[in-house]
């Protein structure tokens, strides 16, 4: 993916008229791969966290990063390198230079609906999620014991990621029940 991301990405700037392309280089060779495999990796350091066995070991990310200096950044410099050596093909059509001004103007109206239909989505998805795992009064057993007990054997074991913040929503949404 590296020669066709370096030629795509130095064509588009030729005809953009760009001056840096050296930073465009560099900026298609690390700027989303570097994204991708830090957010990898931030997720990666909650699963050692964990313990877990399905954590990437140490050695393989080792072996991603050389492959990712000493195959990937290269391709990306080939392909920009031919993209750069390329002549631009002329339009086959011509443009008439007519300056045409288009302005957007956010309105106060425009802003407070917009504000207001996000806020009420975002409620009404919350009420509507936590109102499925709402508790029911009984004397004898706290809510968080009532619902844990309500749970099926295999769920519980699941059950309650966070206790200390959403006790009863947390054992409802991870088992999967209503």
């Amino acid at each position: 993916m590296g020669v066709p991301a370096g030629y795509s990405a130095s064509i588009t700037y030729k005809c953009l008229k760009g001056a840096q392309w050296k930073t465009l280089t560099l900026l298609t060779a690390f700027l989303y791969p570097g994204i991708v495999f830090v957010g990898a990796l931030f997720l990666n350091f909650f699963i050692w966290g964990r313990g877990s066995s399905g954590a990437v070991p140490f050695g393989t990310i080792m072996a991603l990063i050389c492959m990712w200096f000493c195959i990937s950044v290269p391709l990306v410099f080939c392909g920009a390198f031919f993209g750069f050596k390329q002549s631009l093909l002329e339009p086959p059509v011509r443009t008439n230079e007519i300056t045409l001004t288009l302005t957007l103007t956010l309105t106060p109206t425009l802003t407070l609906t917009l504000t207001l239909t996000l806020t009420l989505t975002l409620t009404l998805t919350l009420t509507l999620t936590l109102s499925r795992c709402a508790p029911t009064r009984s004397p004898g057993r706290s809510p968080r014991r009532r619902a844990h007990h309500a749970l099926p054997t295999a769920a519980r074991h699941t059950c309650c990621l966070m206790p200390h913040i959403l006790p009863t929503a947390t054992c409802c949404l991870v088992a999967g029940t209503t």
